[in-house]
């Protein structure tokens, strides 16, 4: 692929977009260009790459073609394009925007993306007319309802049976056109019978959305993995093309906030040599060739970085990885030595741009690295509270060999901290940091440093309390009892008024690793929602049991059980606490008898030493979906005797969930 244009190149290519926009030209005259080695020319819009081979979208319908009979391809911009430009500027919760850019997409044909605009606009505002009509719905008793279509009556062909005659019979069940079509569906998944048209909808885009991600992991042989020069790198992609042009938009505005950030460095060596960065399809891939288990790497003798497509931990992603490993090789242009840095430099601003460095997959590229990054504020925080954090004299003398994730966190928040509170916390981190660019940085540096702020426990003291300031950003929001989140995109309602709504809630279960978790409470019952990143990719009855496997040694499994979820495929597990195991105690001595208790008035009958009694053992339900990247988890607890009472309500939740597939 050619190098970046200039500015006056890009501004006559936005001239020319507004311009076909504008004139109403169709897509096709606008779209990607396939010159085979017969002569053939074709154009539309590649929709997919895989196992060797493209399928395009033209004028005429779905062609598929083999990649090894291609002469040559030009990328252009179709009505598809322009469509995920425009959805990226629209705003957070802009009703108005997704409908009017539903309306957009209905004259351009995108029949699917227009749908998905409209059930955006409904997301944000329940009862917008143009949007719920554009869907199919009607206002029936006050309440919003798909429309059901009247069978069109057919006309019969010949004389019509008599009254009360023999009326023609369906096809029996040994007829062979019935059992050609029953063998079309997939045996593993469940039945659309019973769903209504929505869910059935809903089913259909969650396959659809599994097969085109799955499909980003077959990607292109490496042999033929996507070349993209960029200003400073040379980035070699083996998923898809989209992610690679994803993932080099990526690297060049992670590269531009670190340029900012060291602009100030005196010495910058390599400044004229291209980053070499090698992103493969899989984390199958990436390990065979290049050997490592990690999640990415930068080779300092080389200055190439290696990641692969995929998700990590609770909120990683590839992009977190790219910027990550691009911070350590800025590091090494700007720092004369890289080991001059302790890790928890190096790695405290590696945390720093790469979890913070945010690049959406569509729309105009933004780079804002001081976003706080939820886990691991959260990490930090927790560990605060329970006394058992990092203390600043032992994070400052960490090796690289024993630096964890719990490390990792603590080393961000210092450096955060330093970087964008106060001008004399920035005094600060350029002392150290001008120190490692020309020296070995050590940890009496750094307490040299901390003497003129009133010493390491004075500057870990502000620390500590600067960290218990910061907010959580927030996994979501509520509105009108329904939760709405835009990190896993999905959205699930309360039962009804009578559930509160308790995100964030500290009376979750712990147990489970998760991105966020909100509770929705009543009395004695409790539902949790849990999410997280789905890094194996697995369907949710291999997660179903995954877990199955752990409770056994721990809980009484009940039942497993597939399940639809308002159209989308599920699994759940049903488990309930175990009797605790009565242990003999030794025998007491015998000792005087005493005097008779006495208590206070109201105590009447407690005997002194008598034992608190045991709390109710509880029972849960847990559902789970599963998409690629994530895996959300609905989990009902309440006692025992009291778990039916709640079931009814945990099945409205269940069935109100709905995926905001992207």
């Amino acid at each position: 692929m050619a190098g970046f244009g200039g500015k006056k190149m890009l501004r006559t290519l936005r001239y020319v977009t507004l311009l076909i926009v504008a004139i109403g030209l169709t897509p096709a005259l606008w779209a990607d260009r396939i010159v085979l080695k017969n002569g053939e020319t074709i154009e539309g819009t590649i929709v997919l790459e895989a196992s060797g081979k493209l399928t395009i979208q033209t004028a005429t319908g779905i062609r598929k073609i083999r990649i090894r009979d291609i002469l040559s391809r030009e990328k252009g911009e179709s009505a598809l394009d322009i469509y995920r430009e425009k959805a990226g500027a629209i705003g957070p919760r802009d009703a108005k925007g997704h409908y009017e850019l539903g309306l957009w997409c209905k004259e351009q044909g995108l029949a699917a993306e227009a749908k998905a605009e409209f059930q955006e606009t409904i997301r944000f505002d329940r009862d917008h007319d143009g949007a719920r009509k554009e869907l199919g719905y009607i206002l029936r008793g006050g309440r919003w309802v798909l429309g059901q279509p009247k069978a069109k009556k057919k006309r019969p062909s010949g004389d019509a049976p008599p009254k009360g005659g023999d009326v023609a019979k369906g096809p029996s069940k040994t007829d062979p056109a019935k059992k050609k079509s029953e063998k079309t569906v997939d045996p593993s998944s469940p039945s659309t019978g019973g769903l209504t048209p929505e869910q059935q909808e809903n089913q259909k885009i969650a396959r659809a959305n599994w097969r085109k991600r799955m499909a980003e992991y077959e990607g292109v042989p490496w042999e033929k993995a996507w070349k993209i020069q960029g200003p400073g790198y040379v980035l070699h992609c083996s998923s898809t093309y989209e992610n690679a042009l994803w993932y080099a938009k990526a690297i060049a505005k992670i590269d531009q906030e670190l340029r900012r950030f060291f602009r100030k460095a005196k010495i910058i060596r390599f400044q004229n040599s291209d980053t070499s960065v090698y992103v493969y399809k899989s984390r199958e891939e990436f390990m065979e060739r290049t050997g490592s288990g990690a999640g990415g790497f930068f080779r300092i003798n080389t200055g190439a970085i290696h990641a692969y497509h995929g998700t990590f931990g609770n909120t990683g992603n590839t992009i977190s990885v790219l910027g990550h490993e691009y911070t350590h090789k800025w590091e090494s242009k700007v720092v004369n030595g890289f080991m001059n840095m302790p890790p928890w430099i190096f790695e405290g601003l590696a945390v720093y741009f790469g979890d913070g460095v945010i690049v959406p997959r569509k729309g105009k590229a933004r780079a804002k690295a001081r976003q706080i990054p939820r886990d691991r504020l959260l990490v930090v925080q927790r560990a605060i509270v329970e006394d058992r954090y990092v203390r600043i004299s032992d994070l400052i003398r960490t090796p690289q060999s024993r630096f964890s994730g719990f490390h990792y966190a603590h080393a961000w928040s210092v450096i955060y901290m330093l970087v964008n509170t106060n001008d004399s916390n920035r005094d600060v981190f350029n002392q150290i940091f001008t120190n490692c660019v020309n020296n070995k940085m050590n940890p009496s540096d750094f307490e040299d440093v901390c003497r003129g702020i009133g010493g390491v426990t004075a500057f870990e003291d502000k620390w500590k309390a600067w960290v218990m300031k910061q907010k959580i950003p927030p996994a979501g929001g509520v509105e009108e009892g329904v939760f709405l989140s835009d990190f896993a995109n999905f959205s699930v309602a309360q039962p009804d008024e009578t559930w509160v709504f308790d995100q964030d809630s500290t009376s979750v279960p712990p147990g489970d690793v998760a991105w966020f978790q909100i509770a929705i409470k009543k009395e004695k019952g409790l539902i949790a929602v849990l999410a997280g990143n789905n890094e194996e990719r697995l369907s949710a009855d291999a997660v179903v049991s995954r877990k199955k496997e752990q409770l056994d040694k721990t809980h009484e499994v009940i039942s497993t059980d597939r399940l639809i979820a308002n159209g989308y495929e599920a699994y759940e597990i049903v488990y309930k606490e175990k009797p605790p195991e009565k242990k003999e105690e030794p025998k007491k001595p015998k000792v005087p008898s005493r005097a008779p208790y006495v208590g206070q008035e109201g105590d009447e009958g407690k005997k002194e030493g008598e034992e608190k009694k045991p709390e109710p053992l509880k029972k849960f339900r847990r559902v789970y979906l599963t998409t690629v990247p994530h895996v959300i988890m609905l989990e009902l607890s309440a006692p025992v005797d009291e778990f039916d009472k709640y079931s009814s309500d945990f099945e409205k939740t269940v069935q109100s969930i709905l995926l905001t597939l992207r």
